[in-house]
């Protein structure tokens, strides 16, 4: 096993400095806390990491070059994903004038149940080439590909995905207590609207980031 103790500190810190970073994931993450439980934003943030480890493995098996080569793949990737988002944004926006005011706070949407919401957290990962470029060139720095055991692999895909859950779920707690408080002075309507508007900027950055 050629990881030591120095080298798995700097992946995590690597990691998490990443997973802070504001991007695509955070946004949709706080977009889905804002409107969901944190038992079903879960289900999300298991889909991005979980896309997250795919493209840690492909790196780190030397098969990412050639897979990042499928271009009308990903495409059509993002605009499903990206097209998936912006519905979901502009429903929940439209639901929350719909009802009165009221909107769909701490409500599930009918067709948001676990299963997709873990394929739409995969698919808002899995159509972005950009970070599967980012672990090859990420990776290197803290293990040697060429020397690398299954061992090595099998830490720091795990330490990867360890992280990546800790900085979402960080971010939900957040969103998830704010919106908790908000709650109070009845204006779950406004945070449906937050909430939809940043699914739609997410989408847009899937389709045109």
């Amino acid at each position: 096993m050629i990881m030591n103790v120095e080298h798995i500190i700097g992946l995590v810190v690597a990691t998490a400095i990443l997973g802070l970073s504001p991007g695509p994931a955070v946004f949709a993450t706080l977009a889905r806390s804002l409107r969901l439980s944190l038992s079903r934003t879960a289900f999300f943030i298991a889909g991005i990491v979980l896309a997250d480890f795919v493209f840690a493995m492909l790196a780190m098996l030397g098969l990412a070059v050639l897979v990042s080569k499928y271009h009308l793949a990903f495409m059509l990737l993002s605009c499903f994903g990206g097209g998936y988002l912006l519905y979901l944004g502009m429903m929940a926006i439209a639901a929350s004038f719909r009802d009165g005011g009221g909107g769909m706070f701490q409500q599930d949407i009918p067709d948001e149940r676990r299963f997709p919401l873990l394929c739409s957290g995969f698919l808002l990962t899995a159509s972005n080439p950009k970070d599967l470029l980012f672990f090859i060139s990420f990776l290197p720095a803290f293990i040697d590909l060429s020397r690398a055991g299954a061992a090595d692999v099998a830490l720091a895909a795990f330490l990867i995905m360890v992280t990546f859950t800790g900085t979402l779920t960080f971010y939900a707690l957040i969103a998830r207590r704010a919106s908790t408080y908000l709650e109070t002075y009845a204006i779950g309507h406004w945070l449906d609207r937050l909430a939809g508007a940043l699914l739609i900027v997410v989408g847009l950055l899937v389709l045109f980031g």
